[in-house]
Parts: C-alpha cells; structure tokens; sequence
C-alpha cells in the first residue's frame, strides 16, 4: 500500500490520490454549511413600528407659517399627504411581504436542491470508494504478476545446462504465460485507475457544487431574517 497523497495526470487518465487514503474533501465554508434537515423557520421581516404617516404628519402639523399663503399651503399638503402616506405605507408592506413570500420559496427550494445534491454526494462517494478499493486490488495484482514473471525468468535463466528439451519448453512456457498474466494485470491496473480518477473527478464536482448550493441556502436564509450575509470572497458583511 502507497502512502502520502498524492495527485498525478498522465495519459488518458484523471487526477489520482494514492490508494488507502480518502479523497481530499472540497472545503465549505462554515458560514455555508447547510442544516437541510434542521434548519429553523425563519422570522418574517416586519416593517418599521411606526410608519410613514405617523413620521411625517406630526412634521407637518407642527409648522407654523404665517402667511395666509403657507398657512393655505400646508393645509394642502396635509391633506394630501393625509391621503397618499397610507396609500404608501399599503404598498411598502405588499412589497415586503411579496419579497419575504419569494424569498421563503427560494428558501424551501435551495434546501431542497441541498438535499438532492447531498444525495448524489453519497451515491458518488460510494462510487469512488468502490472504484478506489478495485484499484487497490488491481495494484496489489499486477504486482503479483510482475513478481511471477521475474520468478519464471529466474527460473529459465539458472535452468540446468544438462535440462532437456522437454524442461526447457516446460520453463519457457512458464515464462510466456507469465508475461500474458502481467499483460493483462497492467491493463486492468490501468482500467481500474482510469475508473477510480472519473470516479474521484465526479465526486469532486458534486462536492463543489454542494458548497455552492451551501453558499446560496446561507445568503436566502439571511435575506430571509433581514440579516447582513457575509460574502466570502470579500471577506466583508453585506446586506442580503
């Protein structure tokens, strides 16, 4: 058995990490990791206590002007202000609660794709274990192989000068057979890493698009609470 990690590219095959050891996770970050089966329910965004009218009527109500001219004017606009402030305030609250509906969708969504993402991770690493087991007992084979192969030639090399005929064939068919075997043991060796580095570059994948989803579940979940989201790549907390 190989040890350390390491990662190669050649011929027609993908990445590898040596045998024996598991595959490398894809980092996500902690702020990221979804709680799919756990999450709590989110508290809806409320608008502000006090609204637009009761800001802005006692303003206006406490000016005090006076010119027939202004006294006139503001009589105006506090009653026009009287008639549009709640007619405002109406269409703040439905678009609030038209994005906190969209956003809990995207919520109930993102955890959803999380979940069949999480999935598909499982079912992918049980594949690349498989694969990664085969491969192992490829390498332990071909070395078989190659170990029967120099035996035979040992064997044919210091055969007796006084051997006969029929011992030499004997010898030399041990030989060819054993290098048949090792034909056959290199390119199932070589099979079995090509399956192993599709496996691995599969799960690799999935991996990665699981810390996206990850990312996008934390981000929903923020603007969901009306909370600041920490955006990883600046490093810095943002508004959702």
């Amino acid at each position: 058995m190989h040890s350390g990690l390491m990662r190669m590219r050649g011929g027609n095959f993908g990445s590898v990490s040596m045998p024996g050891f598991p595959l490398p996770e894809v980092p996500i970050p902690v702020t990221a990791r979804i709680g799919l089966e756990t999450v709590q329910p989110s508290q809806p965004v409320e608008p502000p206590a006090q609204n637009t009218c009761d800001a802005v009527m006692p303003l206006l109500a406490n000016t005090n002007p006076t010119s027939p001219k202004l006294k006139e004017l503001r009589a105006t606009i506090l009653a026009q202000a009287a008639e549009f402030i709640p007619r405002w305030d109406a269409f703040l609250g439905a678009c609030i609660e038209e994005r906190q509906s969209a956003l809990t969708k995207q919520h109930v969504d993102i955890r959803a794709a999380g979940r069949k993402q999480q999935a598909l991770c499982a079912h992918l690493n049980g594949g690349f274990m498989t694969a990664n087991t085969t491969w192992n007992r490829a390498i332990e084979a071909k070395a078989r192989a190659m170990n029967a192969l120099e035996a035979a030639r040992y064997q044919r090399k210091h055969l007796s000068r006084m051997a006969s005929n029929a011992e030499i064939a004997t010898a030399d068919g041990k030989v060819e057979r054993a290098k048949q075997a090792a034909r056959v043991a290199i390119q199932e060796e070589a099979t079995a890493i090509n399956e192993r580095n599709m496996a691995e570059d599969k799960l690799l994948t999935a991996r990665a698009e699981l810390a996206a989803i990850a990312q996008q579940e934390y981000r929903i979940k923020a603007a969901l609470d009306g909370q600041p989201y920490h955006d990883p790549e600046l490093g810095l907390a943002v508004p959702a």
